[in-house]
């Protein structure tokens, strides 16, 4: 008899995790039920079928021969922002991603220390100040944007692009996308967090989930800009109109977020300005996101603010934007591939990982690994990129 059809003891605990971490990744249905036929003792595993399932739930094949779950640590799962309600354990898609970005940061840590860089200072270099203004001033002059850089961009696709690059120019990776890698089965939860960063003083590395709306997009990155500026890692799921924070530094970074992308001043010339116009408050908070690229959640958060609404009429309009904002897909997907992409990973690491290949310090299959490429699609992309 082939060892592929020995069969194995498998521990019902270890089972029982594996199968709700299948149902929550939205495994077939016939992975499901095998895994339950295990649990309940049905049928027996054999070391074919446990190797084929390790392969279809994405659970490493060792994991299956644990007497209890693994207890994975990933230290920027400690610093979720969650609201009060109980979201359980972090996804397997979720945990994936983690550990696919801090791969490319350990690579690019590991490039930049090859190629001398010195440490990022103004990594860190905010975590004892709580004044919002002066965070502020200091995330603006590193990023080397004014207080009205909003003007300079004709939406919101834009403005989260001028940010990105500016993150790009002081060494912040910044990288984007809605499902696990390329495969596109395997969605991200935009329930389960809105974006994460992973601070490092050689590569601080933020990560956007591509499945929230532009405009939601824009705030993450800002939000998680100030995290690398106070020097934490942060996994971020609130709404960004959310104040209700247990810690004090994420209440400073979603308030020196809003600052940076709706300044006071600016904010409230245009809402005095508006009201004047309108009796309709809607019609404002609408201008209000098209002028500042905010979500309407955030306009209206910056107006409750500055006592320009009240609060019963915040929390009706946050619960009237709330159901749109939990069922929103990402704007502008599908189109072009290469686009796609490209919109996925940071310039500045795609740059390293040509120049790194070419030197020949790095080897293809690592790139292809890294970047959820082949061959074709790798030269493409960096070709692509060349020609900018």
């Amino acid at each position: 008899m082939g060892n592929k059809s020995v069969i194995l003891q498998l521990h019902p605990e270890t089972l029982r995790w594996i199968r709700e971490e299948a149902q929550a990744d939205m495994a077939d249905a016939s992975v499901i039920q095998l895994l339950n036929d295990w649990e309940l003792g049905t049928k027996k595993p054999t070391l074919s079928q446990v190797q084929k399932l390790s392969h279809e739930t994405h659970i490493p094949f060792g994991y299956f021969f644990l007497k209890e779950k693994p207890a994975e640590k990933y230290s920027v799962l400690e610093f979720r922002t969650m609201d009060s309600a109980y979201h359980g354990e972090a996804s397997q898609a979720l945990r994936d991603t983690i550990f696919d970005m801090l791969n490319i940061q350990d690579w690019m840590k590991q490039y930049r220390l090859h190629q001398g860089y010195e440490v990022l200072s103004y990594v860190g270099s905010l975590k004892n100040e709580k004044d919002v203004d002066a965070v502020s001033a200091v995330v603006r002059e590193k990023l080397d944007i004014d207080i009205a850089w909003f003007k300079q961009c004709r939406d919101a696709n834009h403005a989260f692009k001028f940010i990105r690059e500016k993150c790009e120019a002081v060494g912040i990776l910044v990288m984007m996308n809605g499902v696990v890698g390329a495969n596109t089965h395997r969605p991200l939860s935009l329930a389960e967090f809105r974006a994460f960063v992973l601070v490092d003083a050689y590569a601080p590395l933020i990560f956007i989930n591509a499945r929230d709306t532009v405009n939601g997009r824009l705030f993450s990155l800002l939000h998680e800009i100030v995290h690398v500026f106070v020097g934490t890692d942060n996994l971020f799921n609130a709404d960004d109109g959310d104040e209700h924070f247990s810690k004090s530094t994420e209440t400073l970074c979603n308030k020196v977020a809003a600052e940076v992308l709706m300044p006071k001043g600016d904010f409230l010339a245009f809402w005095d300005t508006c009201k004047n116009e309108h009796e309709d408050t809607m019609i404002c908070i609408k201008e209000a996101g098209r002028v500042f690229h905010c979500s309407l959640t955030a306009a209206a958060r910056r107006a409750f603010d500055f006592h320009r609404i009240s609060g019963t009429e915040f929390a009706g309009y946050v619960k009237s934007f709330s159901q749109a904002y939990i069922n929103n897909k990402a704007q502008g997907r599908g189109g072009n591939y290469y686009n796609t992409m490209q919109s996925r990973l940071d310039r500045s690491f795609l740059k390293a990982l040509a120049d790194s290949v070419l030197a020949g310090r790095t080897s293809y299959p690592e790139a292809f690994r890294l970047t959820d490429t082949n061959n074709k699609t790798f030269t493409h992309l960096v070709g692509t990129l060349e020609g900018k």
